[in-house]
Order: structure tokens, then C-alpha cells, then sequence
């Protein structure tokens, strides 16, 4: 299976039970990688923010830091495969609920809420920051049938 075992058996599993290919394999390591490099070097920054905010923060935190390195990734030329990009979003966001469970922050019986919240307030973050941009296709309106 692996893309991390599909972003740890959860939330972001395929419809259907298909491996990944060798290329999302590495792109997904290498993506994931960087981000946790990214995100442990600001660790104590990120924790006094998710102290304050932890949805906040954590979504500030993750969508920022996967944003940059797909933007990075695809000036390279090598864009990101979005379900790789998916994945690594979900990786992380576990990643962040680990850290603010274990610091007392969120506790265990808000954990899965704190989950859900934090991965719907990132995907529409992401997106709003492409619509801010110019990167979302733009919506006709009255289409001639």
C-alpha cells in the first residue's frame, strides 16, 4: 500500500485499494520529509502558537509549509501528483494532533474533532489562497448548453 500506508490508514484512503507507483512513492517521502524538516525548526515557535489557537495554527502552520513546497516543487519543474500532495496534507495533520496530544493541549476525546476540523479548514485554505492568486479555473457563468 505505503504512501505511509496510506496516510496511516485513514482519512485520505483511495476509493479504490490501488498502489502507489514508485514516483508518488518518492515524491511523497521527499515531500513529507521536508515539511517535518520545515516544521520541527519553527518547533517552539509553532507550539506557543498552537498553544494559543491550536485549529489556527495548525492550519496556518500545515497549509503554509505544504503550499510552499508544492510551489517550490513545480517551479522545479516536477509538480506535485495531488493525490501525493493529499496524502502528505493528511500525514501532517496527524503529525500536528501527535504534537498537541502530547502536550495536553488538545486532549485524547477532542482529538478526533480537532482532526477533522483542522483537514477541512486547510483544504479550503488551499484553496483560497490559489483562488487569491489567479490558480483556480475560473467558473462560467450561463453556459451555453
Amino acid at each position: 500500500m505505503n504512501l505511509n500506508q496510506m496516510a496511516q490508514e485513514g482519512q485520505a484512503a483511495p476509493r479504490q485499494s490501488k498502489q502507489a507507483t514508485p514516483e508518488q512513492q518518492e515524491q511523497f517521502d521527499l515531500l513529507l520529509g521536508r515539511a517535518r524538516q520545515i516544521m520541527a525548526a519553527d518547533a517552539d515557535l509553532w507550539l506557543k502558537a498552537l498553544k494559543q489557537a491550536p485549529v489556527a495554527a495548525a492550519v496556518k502552520m500545515g497549509t503554509q509549509v505544504l503550499r510552499n513546497l508544492a510551489q517550490q516543487s513545480e517551479k522545479a519543474g516536477q509538480p506535485v501528483d495531488p493525490a501525493v500532495l493529499m496524502h502528505v496534507g493528511v500525514t501532517m495533520v496527524k503529525d500536528i494532533a501527535g504534537v498537541v496530544n502530547d502536550h495536553g493541549i488538545v486532549p485524547d476525546e477532542q482529538i478526533e474533532d480537532f482532526l477533522q476540523q483542522v483537514m477541512q479548514e486547510s483544504m479550503a485554505e488551499y484553496m483560497r489562497m490559489d483562488a487569491d492568486e489567479g490558480l483556480m479555473p475560473e467558473q462560467q457563468e450561463g453556459v451555453a448548453a
